[in-house]
Order: structure tokens, then C-alpha cells, then sequence
């Protein structure tokens, strides 16, 4: 098995160790990755929606930690693939990594855009809301204690969420949001 191969199971192997046995509350997760160029995230993603599916996971978000143009179209396209095109979704802003996708030979994410654009909301990354902010209203939602964040990828968002200010969404600064609403974090 490649290393790579081997790395892809065992991230998926941790996301899927985090979810509780059957007959337990649903864990209420936000998923942010990397997708694109790349494409382990889209297992991990199949993952996540299966659970979904099968009650053991709630989605709250799904949010980008790479600003390439085509990471929330492609997020957009999956989560409506499982009928989940509602999912609030996200992208890292300043000072995020932007994979530019002419560095791989692969164009996945280009020829799934085209194929589905039906399914997109945001045509490209950049229309979509800032990470930060989605991150905020599903945690502010969210019961104290009870939210599972799954990072595949960067740690850009999390960053940027540790360090956001009070708002209108909640009084709390980032880190108190996330020390009142996370249960666990998943990378």
C-alpha cells in the first residue's frame, strides 16, 4: 500500500473512530477540509454523508480550508450528491493556502464543477461566506459541549476561529465559543 494510499485509510479510520456505536445521539459535526486538487477529502466526505445517513451524524457545516477556486463548488456538488445542497459551507480568507490546482495533473475538480453546475451556489470559493463566520453560527446553534470538528487539511480556520472576536452571532470570543460548544476535534 502506498503511502499515500496508507495515510488516506487512517484519516479516514480516525473520522469514522470518532462517530459513537449505534443507538447513541447523533454526533453534530462540521467537516473542514482541503478538497481539491487532491481527493482523499471525497472519501472522507462519502464517509461523513454515510453516517449521516444512517443517523449517527448530523452535518452542521461543511467549510473550505483552501482557497482554490473550486473547493466549494466541489463540496457544493458532493453535499448535494447525498441531498444535503442546504449545508451551510465556508472558505478560509486571509492568509489561507491556496493549492493552485495547474500543480497536479489531475482536473477532477474543473470537469465536476461543469458537470454539475446545477448543484453550485458559488460558482467559485471566493463567493462563498467566510469559514470563520459559518463556524460561529453552527457552533452558536449548537448545544454546549456538543460538536465534533473534523480538520482534514489545514488548521487555518481553526486558527482564525480561535482568534474571532465577539459578534453578533455570539458574545463570546472564538476560543470561549469553542471551549463552551466543542466536544472534540478530529484531525
Amino acid at each position: 500500500m502506498s503511502g499515500f494510499k496508507f495515510k488516506c485509510l487512517l484519516g479516514m479510520l480516525a473520522f469514522a473512530a470518532s462517530i459513537p456505536f449505534a443507538g447513541a445521539e447523533p454526533v453534530r459535526l462540521i467537516f473542514d477540509t482541503d478538497i481539491s486538487p487532491d481527493f482523499d477529502d471525497v472519501g472522507a466526505m462519502a464517509v461523513m454523508h454515510k453516517l449521516a445517513d444512517d443517523g449517527e451524524a448530523e452535518i452542521l457545516a461543511t467549510v473550505a480550508c483552501n482557497r482554490t477556486p473550486l473547493c466549494v463548488p466541489v463540496i457544493e456538488v458532493i453535499n448535494a450528491h447525498y441531498g444535503r445542497s442546504a449545508l451551510p459551507v465556508g472558505v478560509v480568507r486571509d492568509g489561507g493556502v491556496a493549492i493552485d490546482d495547474r500543480m497536479h495533473a489531475r482536473k477532477w475538480p474543473v470537469e465536476l464543477a461543469k458537470k454539475y453546475a446545477a448543484d453550485i451556489l458559488h460558482k467559485t470559493s471566493c463567493d462563498a461566506p467566510n469559514a470563520v463566520s459559518v463556524y460561529r453560527k453552527a457552533l452558536a446553534a449548537a448545544p454546549d459541549g456538543g460538536v465534533t470538528v473534523c480538520a482534514v487539511g489545514f488548521l487555518t480556520n481553526l486558527a482564525d476561529l480561535l482568534d474571532s472576536p465577539p459578534d453578533d452571532v455570539s458574545p463570546l470570543n472564538g476560543r470561549d465559543l469553542v471551549a463552551r460548544k466543542v466536544r472534540k476535534w478530529v484531525a
